[in-house]
């Protein structure tokens, strides 16, 4: 421990060393740099006025890295004192969770019929792993198949910074189609399946766990997006985790406990922002559990649990995150803007849009019999048990910061998928509670994981056979445009200029990229005009805004098309063995008018 504790002060002062030099360095000589770390395809601008602009910033990074190594070498003995208290309390931990594991993974009719349920969600999700690439999933590809340095510096990974590393590290290890893309959502939302049931059994019993996971085999979201490159389903399955953790944290007091809340709740952060709302609902929820302790330290608990929690996820998001903090500062994290869906909404409004929008979803593929048992299973729930009374009181404070965070926007309802594992947990409950009342014979719990088993298979056949997952999430079906961007690639040869206009859509420059793969072509990514170039010799300079075309051949399917008829782009595609074209590209007269 002696060792790490001086290796990490070492690398800590020379990284001051290195941000002090940053800063009265060269702005050139820095963006050479730039341009051999990110690679000399890519474009690097760091002008003098971004050096000025980021001296400041170089040397706080500098002053808190030489704080950081001083502070590691002074409380050197407190450091290895708590590290040992820490250790031992995770190895006790590491104990109680294999003792809980042995207990409600039993072998038994329930854990049979949660396999059983493992199977199905595998089913249902590879049956969609390999549709056909949504938007966001496409721009989430091009931004992982940036170099490291582009991807943890970029504006646009604020948002969903673990999707774009693991779609990077993905791609790396098994290729560019679309199921390595989504390889690491598939594998959270399959995990969130027994995660659930765990949860479920943890807060209520492990009946209501094994409805809990039915609900997270089917439900339309939790499938939707563990076939979708996007966070939100790392983050609730990060979330349920929490939730799992925390009251074994209140009844131990274990430290180890304390640690794992936190890192948990850096992991939900770092894969989407939006779990803001899970996080707050998560430390109300730890905040009941302990005020219910009946502790005498729970005052104390009370205030030292949350803010050491709050201090930890901070603290390793600013670290995840530094990079982004570097180059933007705290205004690169803000994300309220993105969250824009329609503005200028009373808060009644907002409230009502949100509950039509996630009703919808939830309930997608559901018959409405079984619809109407979960809707009964939940207000009974609700009215009778407590632990679902306290977790839905800390849903509803957890979202509540909406009206503050986002304003009168309406935010997408993605956000709220958190709530779903809840909700099911809450539901099944109610559900457990009335059939405990119903006068049936004793051992009668291999019927009720029967009726589960068939319920759940119902909904399933629904899922497999309506398409929804894709459509649904796409807000269309893509099929025509992705077959129309893979034949345009086809026509593509070395030499073709193609308008931004036509593959400025990341769905079509996904399915053009692809087409390429074994055709040795690339494409270049200028700001006005894209250039087909063989990938074997290299593209050479691009074509940028100072040009444009001087004739129009070729037109792509409209659907290609993202601003028909700009005035800035009078021509979508040019072969270049066609004589006409020598000499193609003239440059942009002076003034907004093209001859």
């Amino acid at each position: 421990m002696v060792v790490l504790i001086y290796f990490s002060s070492c690398v800590a002062g020379l990284l001051a060393v290195a941000f002090v030099g940053l800063a009265f360095m060269d702005p050139s000589t820095i963006s050479d740099m730039a341009r051999s770390i990110a690679g000399r395809s890519v474009a690097v601008t760091y002008s003098a006025s971004r050096h000025q602009n980021m001296f400041a910033s170089y040397l706080v990074f500098a002053g808190l890295l030489t704080a950081c190594s001083f502070l590691m070498i002074a409380m050197k003995k407190s450091i290895m004192r708590a590290h040992a208290i820490i250790m031992a309390d995770i190895l006790l931990m590491m104990e109680d969770v294999k003792r809980s594991w042995r207990t409600n993974f039993r072998v038994d009719v329930i854990t049979l019929s949660l396999f059983i349920l493992f199977i199905m969600a595998a089913v249902v999700r590879l049956r969609y792993i390999n549709a056909d690439m949504t938007y966001d999933e496409a721009d989430i590809f091009f931004m992982g198949m940036d170099p490291l340095f582009l991807s943890l510096t970029s504006l646009r990974t604020s948002l969903h910074n673990l999707p774009i590393l693991a779609t990077s590290a993905s791609m790396a290890l098994f290729g560019s189609a679309e199921w390595a893309v989504r390889l690491p959502y598939l594998i959270f939302g399959l995990a969130l399946v027994p995660a659930v049931f765990w949860c479920g059994a943890v807060q209520f019993d492990r009946l209501t766990g094994l409805i809990a996971a039915a609900i997270a085999t089917i439900a339309w979201p939790l499938v939707a997006y563990s076939v979708a490159a996007r966070g939100y389903i790392s983050g609730t399955f990060a979330f349920v985790l929490t939730l799992a953790v925390i009251p074994y944290l209140v009844r131990t007091g274990n430290r180890g406990a304390l640690l794992t809340v936190a890192l948990l709740s850096i992991l939900a952060g770092f894969s989407v922002q939006s779990m803001v709302f899970g996080y707050v609902a998560a430390m109300v929820f730890l905040a009941i559990c302990i005020l219910g302790s009946g502790d005498g330290r729970k005052w104390r608990r009370l205030l030292t649990w949350p803010a050491m929690i709050s201090a930890m996820t901070v603290l390793g998001l600013m670290v995840l995150m530094s990079p982004l903090l570097l180059m933007h500062g705290v205004k690169g994290l803000s994300t309220g803007d993105h969250l824009v869906g329609q503005v200028g909404i009373g808060a009644w409004d907002l409230l009502r849009g949100q509950i039509v929008q996630v009703s919808s979803e939830w309930g997608l593929d559901i018959p409405a019999p079984l619809a109407m048992m979960l809707a009964l299973g939940l207000a009974v729930g609700l009215c009778v048990e407590r632990t679902a009374r306290s977790l839905c009181l800390s849903l509803l404070i957890g979202v509540s910061p909406v009206f503050v965070l986002v304003g009168q926007q309406l935010p997408p309802s993605r956000i709220w998928q958190f709530l779903l594992p809840l909700c099911a947990m809450m539901s099944g409950a109610g559900l457990v509670w009335l059939g405990r009342r119903i006068p049936v014979p004793s051992g009668a719990r291999p019927a009720a994981a029967a009726i589960i088993l068939v319920a759940t298979g119902w909904v399933f056949l629904s899922v497999m056979e309506s398409g929804n997952v894709i459509t649904e999430f796409a807000g269309r079906e893509p099929r025509k445009d992705t077959d129309e961007a893979r034949a345009f690639s086809r026509e593509l040869a070395d030499g073709d200029y193609v308008s931004r206009q036509v593959l400025g859509n990341p769905i079509h420059r996904y399915y053009v990229y692809r087409g390429f793969l074994g055709r040795d072509l690339m494409f270049t990514d200028d700001r006005t005009y894209i250039r087909v170039c063989s990938r074997s010799k290299g593209c050479g300079r691009g074509v940028d805004s100072a040009y444009y075309f001087s004739a129009k051949f070729s037109e792509p399917p409209p659907s290609l098309l993202i601003q028909p008829g700009s005035v800035h782009e009078t021509g979508y595609f040019l072969r270049a063995e066609q004589p006409v074209l020598k000499g193609r590209l003239v440059p942009r007269p002076t003034g907004n008018s093209i001859p």
